[in-house]
């Protein structure tokens, strides 16, 4: 067994150091009546704030340029004073002078204010920005879980990554890769001509390939381009409130002393000094885009569970558990809340529980497990028959699945197949 010791650098043990002596003087004055040091209270105190300070400054980094050094700066004073703020807050029960606790509530806001300060500078410093990779690299084979309802299928993902620094945020696909969704109404099938547009944390290089072409390059850089205004970052600042969000898929909230972070990696929520809490588990909440840069343009994204897909004449929107919506020229399936609808220009059935609707140029249709309901040429008829409705509900329901699993399939609605239906359960009702 070979044992790896990491040996921590002279500024990191110089603050280990000073922080133990910040601890040690904090314990003492806790226990300063115990100690018979009372009289020290106050000169406790102010060794115990002059070693958070140096504790916090000495990880200044002096090395990133001026913006970097400011934001460094703004980020450990900022540290600093929140947490003197926080040793201000709980001291104060234990009977610290009021010289200090009066800037409890000062020093907390001012740290908020040096954070966002950092932010700020820091932005300048490193400005988020997506760089495609000039090496080909295989990304997988087979299918390739994006997400919990999206699947990329392909012999071998082969591509260039984009990446924001060290972070892979995706590729661009150099081959055709056919991407099935997990709808209400089943699985979709949606295929995406190469050159591949794809978004999503969950890829990983695996295996270099070669050195890409200029040409290869070129494209994926167009690609990238042509759709930079979905993947950009975008502020939004009104009093006391402010939303970003970034092109590396991550976004981020503030509501006054509240933050939230949304990132691949997790939900961070701080509410400063007390809250912090992080929710590793985002199956779906990450954002996914995909878009081809072919003839054949198509498109998929997945934002906050919603998953979104165009191709050729289709139109997709499904959450995957409850409802979706997919229309393919003028037909269309809707499934939501249990009840299926099916439609054409002048033809729509609507299917729920045991209840069936129909409604045809000339003739509408409902039925329950009891009645049936015609209307037709103005007239209206009711028929409580039970046999009847349930011939009726059982034959529309097959419908319904069959013209749902065409529509999937590429083909168009078209209600002669219904009216068949009619013409054999209406056959005797005269």
């Amino acid at each position: 067994m070979v044992k790896v010791v990491v040996k921590a650098s002279p500024i990191d043990q110089l603050g280990m150091a000073i922080s133990g002596i910040a601890l040690i003087l904090a314990l003492a004055w806790i226990f300063r009546t115990a100690l018979f040091i009372s009289q020290y209270s106050i000169e406790i105190v102010y060794a115990f704030i002059v070693c958070v300070f140096f504790t916090n400054i000495i990880h200044v980094k002096l090395n990133q340029g001026v913006f970097g050094l400011v934001s460094s700066l703004a980020s450990k004073l900022g540290s600093f004073a929140l947490d003197t703020s926080v040793a201000f807050f709980f001291a104060g029960f234990l009977g610290l002078e009021q010289q200090f606790t009066n800037y409890t509530l000062a020093l907390f806001i001012a740290s908020l204010l040096l954070f966002i300060a950092s932010f700020i500078f820091w932005r300048l410093v490193v400005p988020k920005r997506a760089i495609i990779g000039k090496e080909i690299f295989s990304f997988g084979k087979g299918q390739i879980q994006l997400a919990d309802d999206l699947k990329a299928k392909t012999d071998n993902l082969t591509g260039m990554p984009i990446r924001i620094g060290n972070r892979q945020l995706g590729c661009i696909s150099l081959n055709d890769v056919e991407f099935s969704v997990n709808t209400t109404l089943g699985y979709v099938r949606v295929p995406v001509s190469a050159p591949v547009l794809i978004m999503s944390g969950r890829l990983q290089k695996d295996a270099r390939v070669r050195d890409a072409t200029e040409d290869e390059w070129e494209k994926a850089e167009s690609l990238y381009a042509n759709r930079r205004k979905q993947l950009s970052g975008s502020l939004i600042k009104v009093p006391f409130v402010r939303v970003e969000t970034y092109e590396d898929d991550s976004t981020e909230v503030e509501i006054g002393p509240i933050r939230i972070s949304d990132t691949e990696e997790g939900t961070m929520v701080d509410v400063p000094p007390f809250i912090h809490f992080v929710d590793e588990e985002k199956p779906t909440k990450g954002r996914i885009l995909i878009a081809s840069g072919g003839r054949d343009k198509a498109t998929i994204a997945l934002a906050r569970g919603i998953l979104k897909a165009s191709w050729g004449s289709f139109r997709l929107k499904t959450d995957g558990n409850t409802f979706t919506s997919v229309r393919k020229g003028g037909s269309y399936a809707k499934d939501r809340a249990g009840s299926i609808v099916i439609g054409s220009p002048g033809y729509e059935l609507t299917v729920s529980g045991d209840n069936v609707s129909l409604e045809l140029p000339d003739i509408e249709l409902m039925a329950t497990p009891s009645t049936l309901v015609v209307k037709a040429g103005g007239k209206t008829q009711r028929i409580a028959n039970e046999k009847l409705s349930r011939r009726l509900i059982d034959a529309m329901v097959d419908v319904a699945k069959n013209q749902v699993s065409d529509l999937l399939g590429g083909a168009e609605i078209d209600p002669a197949d219904v009216y068949v239906e009619i013409d054999s359960i209406l056959h005797g009702v005269g």
